[in-house]
């Protein structure tokens, strides 16, 4: 009887020792691999990771490359680490904008070096004439220099 319960004893022993593929993943996550994985991502390399561009498909590529690694098992509900969903876009075309004032003559700003015309709702399209217009300054924020756009 003795020992059947030294070897009961021994199994769960044993057992206790192998840890899972989900222990393991957990125990590899530690601040030094935080942080070689945000100086990975945030470097020039992946350019700026903005949707739609070569950087973000590079930035996919690595997580599913680091998914893998580790063993995690896909989540997607297709067999795959990748959730596809469609995304809504917006472009800007004819972007025309010119300004008149105390009855003077117009004068046409230059898209994107003087303005910027983003609309915030998401209409098919979107007809900008006699909206509002606001100044923004430059966004600088320098209360050093007693300066804020």
């Amino acid at each position: 009887m003795k020992s059947f319960f030294s070897i009961i004893a021994a199994s769960l022993f044993l057992v206790s020792c192998n840890t899972s593929p989900a222990d393991q993943a957990a125990q590899s996550i530690n601040k030094d691999s935080l942080l070689r994985h945000i100086e990975t991502l945030s470097s020039d390399e992946f350019m700026g990771r903005a949707t739609g561009t070569e950087g973000e498909q590079m930035t996919v590529d690595y997580l599913v490359s680091e998914f893998e690694s580790m063993g995690a098992e896909p989540a997607a509900g297709n067999g795959s680490y990748i959730q596809e969903f469609p995304l809504l876009g917006q472009t800007t075309s004819n972007a025309e904008m010119s300004v008149a004032t105390n009855g003077r003559s117009p004068f046409a700003l230059q898209y994107y070096d003087e303005f910027m015309a983003w609309p915030a709702n998401q209409a098919e399209e979107v007809d900008i004439r006699n909206a509002e217009l606001v100044y923004v300054g430059y966004g600088i924020q320098a209360p050093e220099e007693d300066w804020d756009d």
